[in-house]
This record gives C-alpha cells, structure tokens and sequence, in this order.
C-alpha cells in the first residue's frame, strides 16, 4: 500500500503542476480528481499502518498463549482445586464441525479487537483501490485530447473496475470475509 500512496503523491505532482490558468484545468472534474488522488493517497497510507498493526497483533500470539497460561497457572496456585491441565489445553470439541477461523485465532490467544483491525484494514484496502481506480479514470477523462479516446479508455477502466469487484466478492466469499 505504501507503493501506491507513492504512486499517487507522483500523479499528484503531475496534476499540481498542470497550469491552474487555463479554464481547462480548473473546471469540476479536476477539483474532483484531486479530492479522489488525494483520498487514495491517505486511504493507502492508513492501509499501510492498519497492516504494520496486524502484523503486530499477529506476530504477539505465543506471547499471548504463554501468558494466558501463565495466569491459569497463577490462578490454580491461588486455588488449588483447579485442575491445571484441564485448564491450559483447548477444550474437546463434541461435534466434528470445524473451528471457524475466529475460534481457532481466539484459541491462540488473539485479542477480541483484532478481527475489528482485520475488517477495517480490508475496507481501508478497497477504498483505497477504489479511490485511486476513481483518480485514475477522472485523469485520463479530463486529460484525454479526444473524446473517443478518454470514452475508450474509461470503458476499458470500468471493466477493469468490474473484474475488480467480482473478484473481491468471489474471494469474499471463498476466505469466509463477508
């Protein structure tokens, strides 16, 4: 994600440096474009860090086994009619349906918050793609010196941005994300 911020902030420099005298360029649609360029830029630079934390959230987890068996180990000390070994395995399941992919980062002791952070960063990803997919087509319109051009150009970005979105709903619903 950081890639693209740097992309953007170069097609940021591109569209700053284009005369702001000519009628051209200071109509609606390149207001527009700055406001999705500069929203892409930000969308994939909070992508950037949402990512940082959940490397972070992920890479604690046997910290977070070890010492939440540190404290059932504390607490059968305090008690000793607590049974330790019951208590620092995870717990049979009866049925033989699987775990789903919460319980089983639940069971290694990830936190409860992380699955917000995971939600977030996915959104933050497809907004941020949104966004600079929306910059990118609003440049090209307004840049194009013909309108057969910029009308073939946006036709080849609008399927793009279809295959973009069968896609992230095919994977979706395959990863179990939606």
């Amino acid at each position: 994600m950081p890639l693209f911020a740097g992309a953007f902030v170069g097609l940021a420099q591109i569209v700053e440096g284009v005369d702001p005298e000519k009628t051209k360029t200071t109509s609606h649609s390149w207001r527009a474009l700055r406001v999705f360029l500069y929203g892409a830029i930000m969308l994939s630079l909070l992508g950037a860090f949402l990512s940082l934390i959940i490397i972070k959230m992920c890479s604690d987890l046997p910290i977070a086994r070890y010492q939440r068996g540190l404290k059932k180990k504390s607490q059968a000390i305090a008690d000793p009619a607590l049974d330790i070994e019951s208590k620092s395995l995870p717990q049979e399941r009866s049925s033989i349906e699987p775990l789903s992919r919460e319980e089983i980062l639940l069971d290694a002791g990830i936190s409860p918050s992380y699955f917000f952070v995971d939600t977030t960063s996915a959104w933050v990803l497809i907004f941020a793609c949104l966004f600079g997919f929306i910059s990118l087509a609003f440049w090209v319109a307004v840049s194009a010196d013909s309108r057969v051009t910029a009308g073939f150009t946006l036709t080849i970005f609008i399927l793009c941005g279809m295959i973009f979105i069968v896609t992230v709903r095919i994977a979706g619903r395959a990863q179990g994300w939606v």
